[in-house]
């Protein structure tokens, strides 16, 4: 088994588009289909389902989503274990990130920068909202990236990345089978897992919500965490209901198990930043930036 074919895969299956994965790889559509083709024959299974609007995991194709993961992760340990000082010279990239965009943005981009920038090394740390400022300025980071809204007064250059809507996640189970839309007082009458307060996604869903007149304090919260995968499997599980991305619920191994609805006159979108300083002269900066925007 490729290591590389993983790697494409796992791009492909985020991206949900052969020609996107392409596009980010630098490969032609025919040389990424063909190493799925590869895959598939290697595991004797359908990998994806294909439609005029992308592709989709299969149920097998979600089980090998998760290995592929743990395999990667795994490879990339030992190369790092056995070849720590065999890498002379090497570039360093420090990059903060809060938890939502670092758990499905970041990961597309970092494999397309390091096949054309294999000489420069990544450190990636998750930071709450403050500290990630805190760590820009002290000049601990080279580049952040942040959900929500930008200070105005803030001294760092900001770029918006991507904006995406925002959903209530709830569990695809009967009692929600015919539900598209929910009226927003009932919000009161259901458990909820979030993110911590001091989150951009979190501070910018409770802005929403108080707009519309929801009182915060009257909601049953019965969690909150920063971690993606315990927020869905949460969701998935039945034990409360969470606001999420579309990105982030087809991320998720099971998808079927999710269902995005409207909330009545609720319409939240999120915005997430690239924030950096101007005096940052890291030589590496600039491409990543650029990658970033590809």
């Amino acid at each position: 088994m490729q290591i590389s074919n993983l790697e494409v895969f796992l791009l492909v299956a985020q991206l949900k588009s052969l020609s996107k994965a392409s596009k980010l790889l630098h490969l032609s559509q025919p040389a990424v289909s063909n190493k799925i083709h590869l895959l598939e024959e290697e595991l004797n299974t359908s990998l994806f389902e294909r439609s005029p609007y992308g592709v989709s995991l299969t149920e097998e194709g979600q089980t090998v989503f998760q290995y592929a993961q743990e395999i990667l992760h795994t490879y990339h340990q030992l190369v790092e274990t056995i070849h720590p000082t065999k890498q002379p010279n090497k570039e360093k990239l420090m990059i903060g990130t809060e938890s939502m965009i670092g758990s499905y943005f970041l990961p597309c981009k970092i494999w397309s920068f390091m096949d054309k920038y294999p000489m420069v090394e990544m450190k990636i740390i998750t930071y709450d909202r403050a500290n990630l400022f805190k760590e820009l300025e002290e000049h601990s980071i080279d580049v952040a990236l942040v959900e929500g809204a930008i200070p105005s007064e803030s001294p760092f250059h900001s770029q918006i990345i991507s904006t995406e809507p925002v959903y209530l996640a709830v569990p695809n189970q009967k009692k929600w089978q015919n539900i598209d839309v929910l009226p927003l007082h009932e919000l009161y009458e259901i458990e909820m897992i979030l993110p911590d307060e001091n989150t951009g996604f979190r501070q910018t869903v409770e802005k929403a919500l108080i707009q519309q007149g929801i009182q915060m304090n009257k909601l049953h919260i019965i969690a909150e965490t920063n971690n993606v995968g315990t927020m869905k499997s949460l969701v998935e599980s039945g034990k409360g209901v969470s606001f999420m991305c579309d990105t982030l619920k087809n991320m998720s191994h099971s998808l079927e198990h999710i269902k995005l609805l409207k909330v009545e006159s609720l319409n939240i979108k999120i915005d997430y930043y690239l924030v950096y300083s101007s005096e940052n002269t890291n030589p590496v900066l600039k491409p990543f930036i650029e990658e970033l925007f590809l």
